[in-house]
């Protein structure tokens, strides 16, 4: 039995919208974990690496390249500043609320690699030899880069990021930047 062009375009059709790419939904959720890396004067104080905790929530058409990603994250890093003989503890706990815009390398299907970067609002509070210091909210910039493992009804990702706090007041060592790039694993719903 020979099929016309429009049945075999109508065939395809249908095939090409039950594609698991197609099926998915434009609204992702997700949650990640990794290790914070202290860069610049954040260094200084922090020698050692901190750990973070996100929640995501992800906006986008799977046919298209670009989409927005809201996160909300916690960091935690603990370190000590000392001089001559006086050292302070200082323990610090970072929330951060980012909204992203994320593009994605088209083509790639199982392993898609991204550019991410946006804009943010930093909550800085933490304590100084055990004494809780008050809390200071400053604007930020972040931006990164990662990789999409997409599997059958879930995606996890790996991804780095470079963010810049915008510290409106100057430490007591004079100019602080807070600076910071986390290492991200990842998974989305």
């Amino acid at each position: 039995m020979k099929r016309s062009p429009v049945v075999a375009a109508i065939t395809a059709a249908v095939l090409f919208t039950a594609s698991p790419a197609a099926a998915q939904s434009p609204v992702s959720f997700g949650l990640g974990a990794g290790i914070t890396l202290p860069t610049g004067d954040t260094k200084d104080v922090f020698d050692e690496s901190g750990y973070h905790v996100q929640g995501m929530l992800g906006f986008g058409l799977p046919m298209l390249p670009v989409g927005l990603r809201v996160d909300l994250a916690y960091h935690a890093f603990n370190g000590e500043i000392s001089e001559g003989d006086f050292t302070v503890k200082v323990d610090q706990r970072l929330f951060v609320a980012n909204l992203n815009g994320i593009v994605k390398v088209p083509g790639m299907v199982v392993a898609a690699p991204y550019l991410i970067g946006g804009i943010g609002l930093y909550n800085n509070g933490g304590d100084v030899d055990g004494e809780s210091v008050d809390s200071e909210s400053d604007f930020g910039l972040n931006i990164g880069g990662g990789i999409k493992f997409n599997l059958a009804g879930f995606s996890t990702f790996l991804e780095a990021r470079y963010h810049y706090i915008m510290d409106k007041e100057k430490g007591v060592a004079g100019d602080f930047n807070s600076t910071y790039i986390p290492i991200t694993f990842g998974i989305m719903f």
